[in-house]
C-alpha cells in the first residue's frame, strides 16, 4: 500500500496554498503509482486466468482425444476430468477475486475524483491568497498614503484567512478521504495478493493436472497403440483363419465327393428305324432303380436317386477363381449360406461322373441282339470294357490342364440381373434380352472365368434326365413353362389399386406365384410384350391371390404385388403372362418337380435341384453354328463350332474354335422333330440333330429350325419359350437367328465350368484311345 503519511502531514501544517497543492501533488502521485501497480497485477491476474483458460481448453481437447482413442481408459480420463473441475473451480476464484479487485479499484477512482474536486478548491483558494499577498506589497509600500486602503486589506486579510481555514478543513476532509481510499487500495490490494496466490495455485493445479493429463494422454496413446497393434494382430489372426477355414473348406468339401460304389448306371434306346418311343431300358445297376414321379410343393414322391452319390445334389454358395478352379463357400444348412449373392452364385453341386456311348448300328450290344444306343454313367473312371468306347469324364469337369475336377458346379437358376452382371440367385424377374454376343461382355464384368450355360453343362442334366426316367423325351414327364402364353382386358375399370378385374375362367388361369405384367395400351393394338406399354402399371409381377368380388358379377380380382405402388385400370389395360421369377420351384418338396402341376404347361420344374423352363430361350454360350448354303447343289447345312475355354469366347469364329465332325441338316426353314442326334467322341457333349423324324411324342420330342438358307453364323437357343407348347424340351434348338439377337424371351445361365480343358487332351494324359 501507498505511504502518504508524510503527505497527511503537511497538508495539516500547511499555512500556504501553495503547500497544500503540493502535499495534495505528491500525495496523488503516490496513489496513482499504487493504482498503476493494482493495474499491473490486475493485467498479472487476467494473463494467468487466460493462461489458465487456455490449459483447460487444452486439457478439456486431449480429454476429448483420449475418450474418442479408447473407451477402455475411461479411469484415467475420468482422473482428467477431476483435476479439469479443480481448474475451473480455481479459475472461478480467481475470477471472483479479479472482481473484487475492479471493485476496489473503482472506489479508489471514485475517491481520487473526490480528491481532484478538492485540490480544484484549494487552487482557487491559493488564488485568492495570492492575491491578499499582493495587496499586503500595496500597503506596504504605500501605507502612509491611506489608511483606509490598510483596513480595507486588513479585511481581505481576514477574509483571505477565512477562506484559507476554510480550504485547510476541505484539505483534511480530502486527506481523510485519501486515507480512506488508501485503506480500500490496501484491503484490495491484500485481496488482490490473495487472488494472485489463489490464482498462482490454480495454475499449479493447473500445471498438475496437465502434467496428469498428459501422462493420461501418453498412456491413452500408448494403449491406443497396443490396441491397434492388438486389433492388428486380431484382424490379421482373423484373416489367417479365415483363410485357413477356406483352405480347410475346399479341402473338405470335395470329400463330399469321394464316396464311390464303382456301379454303373445304363439306359438303352432302341434304334429309331426300328421304334420311334421315346422310352428306354434301365440297365446295369440302373435297372434295380426304381423311376421316381416327379414332387409338388404339397407333395413328396420317392425318388431312390437322391440317395445314390452320383446323383445326389448338394445346394450350395461357390464361385470360379481366375484360373477356373471351383470354389464351394457355404452348404445349404450351415450358418453362412446365403442368396442373395454375398457368398456367390446359389450352385447345384454334382459329383464327377464318366459317362460312356455306345452307338451300336449292328446289334451286338443291345439286348436281344437289337440295335440302338446305350448310355451308362459310374462315379470312378476304369476301363471300358467295350473298346473304342470309352468312359469320359464329365467336360464341365476337365480343368484346362486336362486333370479333372471331383466335383461340378451348376448354377440353381436363370441369370438375373446382379451387380452390373448376371447372376445365379432366387427371387428375381429373370434376366433378358440376352443374346450370344451380349452375354459374353455381361459375364466378362465378373472375370473372363465366367460365361453363360456351355453345353458341358447340359451335357450332364440332359445325360442324367435320360438314364433317371429312361427316356429322351423330356416333356414326357416335367412339362415346364411352355404352353402359358395367354393376356387379357380388364373386366372392369378401377382406381388406385394392385390388382385387375377378370372373368372367372381368365382368373382361374393364372397360378398362384406366377409372374405377370399389367399395361395401359391407350389407343396401341401391339400386345407384343417387348413393348413398354404392356408393362407400364407393373412390370413382371407375381400373382399373390385371386379372389372372388362381392357382387354378383361372378367376375374375379387378380391381386399382385407391385411394390405398394398402385395404377388406375380401364378397358385398354392388359394382363400378360410372364416368364417366372427364379426360385419358384424352391419351394418343390424333393429335387425334382413343377410347383402345383408337372404336365399343365403353365409352371417351370427342377431335376437334380436345378431349375428349368422359366418360360425363356437359355442361349448357350460355348457354340456358334455357320450356316453353308451350296446355291449350285442348292443345299444348306449348318456346321457346328465350339470353343473350350470361355476366357477366348468371340463373337465370331476365331483359332479358338473346333469344328464338329457333323452337321445339322437344314430343316428347310420350319420346325422339325428329332429323330437321332449326331455324336462326335471328341466333343462328346455337343449332341445335336443329325436325323429329323416323328412328332412331339416320338423319339426326343423336341424340334430344331434352322432358317433360312442364307451363309452366316446363327446362334443356339434351348428349352422354349411361354407359346412353344410340344415343340420344346431339353432338346429343342431353334437355330435361325443372328449372334447378336436378343428379344424379352431370350435368357441366359451362369456357368461356372467354362474354363475347361478339351476331351483330347484328358485322353492323352490318361493314355485313353478315344477312336474306335
Amino acid at each position: 500500500m501507498a505511504d502518504i503519511s508524510q503527505e497527511i502531514d503537511q497538508l495539516r501544517n500547511a499555512v500556504y496554498g501553495e503547500e497544500v497543492r503540493g502535499a495534495f501533488i505528491s500525495c496523488m502521485q503516490k496513489i496513482h503509482e499504487e493504482n498503476e501497480s493494482y493495474d499491473s497485477i490486475k493485467k498479472s491476474v487476467d494473463a494467468s486466468a487466460a493462461t489458465v483458460k487456455k490449459q483447460v481448453e487444452a486439457i478439456d481437447t486431449k480429454s476429448e482425444e483420449v475418450q474418442k482413442a479408447l473407451q477402455d481408459l475411461a479411469n484415467s480420463i475420468s482422473n482428467g476430468k477431476k483435476q479439469q473441475t479443480a481448474i475451473e473451480d480455481a479459475i472461478k476464484s480467481g475470477k471472483a477475486q479479479q472482481t473484487a479487485t475492479e471493485k476496489a479499484t473503482g472506489d479508489s477512482k471514485i475517491q481520487q475524483t473526490a480528491t481532484e474536486k478538492a485540490t480544484s478548491d484549494s487552487k482557487i483558494q491559493q488564488t485568492a491568497l495570492q492575491n491578499v499577498v499582493d495587496s499586503a506589497k500595496q500597503i506596504d509600500s504605500a501605507i502612509q498614503q491611506s489608511v483606509t486602503a490598510a483596513n480595507t486589506a486588513a479585511n481581505n486579510a481576514s477574509a483571505a484567512t477565512k477562506s484559507a481555514t476554510e480550504a485547510t478543513s476541505l484539505a483534511n476532509q480530502s486527506a481523510e478521504a485519501a486515507k480512506t481510499a488508501t485503506t480500500n487500495a490496501n484491503d484490495a490490494t491484500k485481496k488482490t495478493n490473495a487472488a494472485v496466490k489463489n490464482a498462482s495455485d490454480a495454475t499449479e493445479q493447473a500445471a498438475q493436472a496437465t502434467s496428469a493429463a498428459n501422462a493420461a494422454t501418453e498412456n491413452a496413446n500408448q494403449a491406443t497403440v497396443a490396441a491397434k497393434a492388438a486389433t492388428q494382430e486380431a484382424l490379421t489372426q482373423a484373416e489367417e483363419a479365415k483363410q485357413a477355414a477356406a483352405s480347410v473348406r475346399d479341402d473338405c468339401y470335395p470329400m463330399m465327393f469321394r464316396n464311390y460304389d464303382g456301379r454303373t448306371y445304363s439306359v438303352f434306346f432302341e434304334d429309331a428305324d426300328e421304334t420311334m418311343v421315346c422310352t428306354g431300358t434301365k440297365e446295369d445297376d440302373n435297372a434295380d432303380v426304381a423311376t421316381p414321379v416327379p414332387s409338388t410343393n404339397a407333395v413328396r414322391n420317392e425318388n431312390p436317386y437322391d440317395e445314390i452319390p452320383l446323383f445326389k445334389p448338394v445346394e450350395c454358395n461357390g464361385y470360379a477363381d481366375e484360373d477356373g478352379e471351383l470354389h464351394i463357400t457355404a452348404v445349404k444348412g450351415e450358418p453362412e449360406f446365403r442368396t442373395d449373392g454375398t457368398k456367390g452364385d446359389v450352385c447345384i453341386a454334382l459329383k464327377t461322373g464318366y459317362i460312356r456311348t455306345i452307338i451300336d448300328t449292328v446289334g451286338i450290344m443291345g439286348p436281344l441282339g437289337k440295335k440302338g444306343t446305350k448310355i451308362s454313367v459310374t462315379d470312378s473312371w476304369r476301363e471300358s470294357e467295350y473298346p473304342g468306347f470309352p468312359f469320359i469324364p464329365y467336360t464341365a469337369a476337365i480343368r484346362p490342364d486336362g486333370s479333372v475336377r471331383p466335383y461340378v458346379l451348376i448354377p440353381k437358376h436363370q441369370a438375373v440381373n446382379f451387380n452390373s452382371s448376371y447372376y445365379s440367385l432366387p427371387g428375381f424377374a429373370p434376366a433378358y434380352n440376352a443374346s450370344h454376343n451380349g452375354q459374353i461382355t455381361t459375364f466378362r464384368k465378373r472375370g473372363d472365368q465366367y460365361c453363360g450355360e456351355t453345353c458341358s453343362d447340359a451335357e450332364i442334366w440332359e445325360t442324367l434326365f435320360m438314364i433317371v426316367f429312361a427316356n429322351m423325351n423330356s416333356q414326357a414327364v416335367m412339362v415346364g413353362c411352355t404352353g402359358f402364353s395367354d393376356q387379357y382386358m380388364a373386366a372392369v375399370a378401377e382406381e388406385n389399386v394392385e390388382r385387375i378385374i377378370l372373368t372367372k375362367k381368365q382368373a382361374e388361369y393364372f397360378p398362384i406365384g406366377c409372374c405377370v405384367s399389367i399395361g395401359e395400351m391407350g389407343s396401341s393394338t401391339n400386345k407384343d410384350r417387348g413393348q413398354s406399354h404392356m408393362h407400364n402399371l407393373a412390370n413382371r409381377v407375381k400373382v399373390t391371390k385371386i379372389e372372388a368380388l362381392d357382387d354378383d358379377s361372378g367376375n374375379y380380382a387378380l391381386y399382385v404385388d407391385n411394390g405398394g405402388v398402385t395404377f388406375n385400370t380401364s378397358a385398354t389395360t392388359c394382363i400378360s403372362t410372364m416368364p417366372w421369377h427364379t426360385g419358384s420351384t424352391d419351394k418343390v418338396k424333393g429335387t425334382c418337380g413343377s410347383p402345383y402341376s408337372n404336365t399343365n404347361g403353365k409352371e417351370p420344374f427342377k431335376f437334380l435341384g436345378i431349375e428349368f423352363a422359366l418360360g425363356q430361350y437359355v442361349v448357350r454360350s460355348d457354340v456358334i453354328l455357320n450356316g453353308v448354303y451350296d446355291a449350285e447343289a442348292d443345299t444348306y447345312q449348318q456346321e457346328i463350332y465350339t470353343c473350350y475355354d470361355c476366357k477366348y469366347f468371340a463373337t465370331a469364329i476365331n483359332e479358338h474354335y473346333k469344328k464338329l465332325g457333323y452337321v445339322i441338316p437344314d430343316s428347310g426353314n420350319a420346325w422339325k422333330y428329332i429323330k437321332n442326334l449326331g455324336f462326335d467322341v471328341n466333343f462328346p457333349h455337343i449332341r445335336m440333330a443329325s436325323e429329323y423324324g416323328g412328332d412331339s411324342n416320338k423319339r426326343f420330342g423336341d424340334a430344331v429350325h434352322t432358317g433360312t438358307r442364307a451363309n452366316g453364323t446363327r446362334e443356339f437357343l434351348s428349352l422354349g419359350y411361354l407359346g412353344f407348347v410340344s415343340r420344346a424340351g431339353l432338346r429343342l434348338a431353334p437355330l435361325y437367328l443372328c449372334l447378336g439377337v436378343g428379344l424379352w424371351h431370350f435368357s441366359a445361365r451362369p456357368s461356372l465350368t467354362g474354363r475347361r480343358g478339351s476331351v483330347v487332351d484328358w485322353a492323352s494324359s490318361m493314355g485313353v484311345n478315344l477312336a474306335a
